[in-house]
């Protein structure tokens, strides 16, 4: 992943997935919300954090497959647990 000084990945929280450091609040989370002051405002957040979010939702192509495989990893988790609840594994 290209570094991103206010976006990090950490072991248990979000499955992994980037968020805003700091935060558990996801980049996919930001863009499209709003206006810049309503995504500030809404979020607690600083205009250098969104501009990130942005860049990184449009022009990474490696962190979007890596969250992406992230989130697979999180349903078949999920599946796991269901069949072994289940008694089908």
């Amino acid at each position: 992943m290209r570094h991103y000084e206010h976006l990090a990945r950490y072991k248990g929280v979000c499955g992994g997935r980037t968020v805003i450091k700091g935060t558990r609040t996801e980049p996919m989370h930001i863009v499209g919300y709003g206006s810049m002051n309503e995504i500030i405002n809404h979020f607690g957040i600083i205009r250098e954090q969104v501009i990130e979010c942005y860049h990184y939702h449009f022009n990474s192509q490696v962190g979007a497959k890596e969250d992406a495989a992230a989130i697979e990893r999180d349903w078949q988790a999920v599946g796991d647990t269901f069949n072994s609840v289940l008694g089908l594994k």
